[in-house]
């Protein structure tokens, strides 16, 4: 094919041309992102909107670290950031950079305000599910030795108590690696990997999600965690989860976990590999405005691989 004549002309002049619209485009874009100090006048505001422990949140999700970082962990604590879903919120404080969408489109918009180039509104959700007992709340504070019991074995004759320790050992896995394994937790056995306690896993969207470990027990034994003296609505709601690192992957047995009201078991949830944070809901109403003990029995035919989270509440 024959090149035209005055195409290297055209393409070295063009060369210089692309470059300058490049230079143009990033520093356009650039000023229309906010820099992380603007992030810091946006706390006053929040501040006043948030009422009565609303949600905090973002839009784009990227700037979470920024809108964090400026508000701290009393407007932002890790329990919303690291939330299981949210319809447990009345409502939500929301930030919006400029050019983004809301991530609630469907929540009301109570109150809105203009800082600099963000938006910031007081979302109402029309889904609104208020909790009424946070399982892993639970494993907050003092005491949680007094409100809740785990114990293992392959049945309910031969299951042998987890000790509570406050200063276990904290170990993560770094990138690739297993979650944080908290200093106050339920220990099983000799295996770092088997206790409960609360800790972080990512789910299918690399999001953070605040849950329970509960590594299935070996030798086919099963994993019961027990809490006495909960008042229960009409629902017992959760989500099963693994670090999607290891969910990801097709090896593994599915994990069960067995929800008991009283020693009756209420519902079953399987967590098959790819799941990912997958929800459950199972009906209480026979046993609503009561105080009941509830159990939540883990096990898989096989521990290998088995790294598995689960996050329930009252409703």
């Amino acid at each position: 094919m024959k090149v035209p004549p005055h195409f290297w002309s055209w393409a070295l002049l063009s060369a210089p041309g692309l470059g300058v619209i490049e230079l143009v485009a990033h520093l356009y874009f650039r000023d229309r992102t906010p820099q992380l100090e603007e992030y810091a006048a946006l706390e006053p505001v929040v501040r006043e909107l948030r009422g009565n422990a609303e949600l905090v949140a973002v839009s784009p999700y990227w700037a979470e670290p920024n809108l964090r970082w400026a508000l701290g962990d009393e407007l932002m604590p890790l329990r919303d950031v690291a939330r299981p879903e949210e319809r447990r919120y009345a409502a939500a404080i929301e930030v919006v950079l400029p050019g983004a969408d809301s991530a609630f489109p469907d929540w009301k918009v109570d109150v809105s305000r203009e800082v600099g180039g963000f938006v910031v509104a007081r979302r109402l959700n029309p889904s609104h599910q208020p909790v009424l007992y946070d399982f892993v709340d639970a494993f907050v504070g003092e005491g949680v030795a007094e409100r809740v019991n785990v114990e293992v074995g392959r049945d309910k004759a031969n299951r042998k108590p987890c000790g509570y320790k406050v200063n276990a050992r904290v170990t993560n896995g770094a990138l690739g690696g297993h979650a944080t394994f908290p200093s106050q937790r339920f220990e099983c056995s000799d295996s770092e990997w088997d206790f409960v306690g609360l800790t972080v896993i990512e789910d299918q969207n690399y999001r953070p999600k605040r849950c329970l470990w509960a590594h299935p027990p070996s030798g086919k034994r099963r994993k019961v965690i027990r809490y006495d003296g909960v008042e229960l609505g009409s629902l017992i709601t959760g989500f099963t989860g693994a670090p999607y690192l290891i969910d990801r992957e097709t090896k593994g047995a599915p994990i069960q976990v067995v929800v008991s009201v009283d020693g009756e078991i209420i519902g079953e949830a399987r967590h098959e590999n790819g799941d990912g944070w997958k929800g459950f809901s199972f009906a209480t109403d026979k046993y609503a405005g009561g105080r009941h003990s509830v159990e939540f029995e883990v096990f898989a035919d096989s521990s290998k691989k088995r790294d598995f989270c689960f996050y329930a509440d009252v409703r």
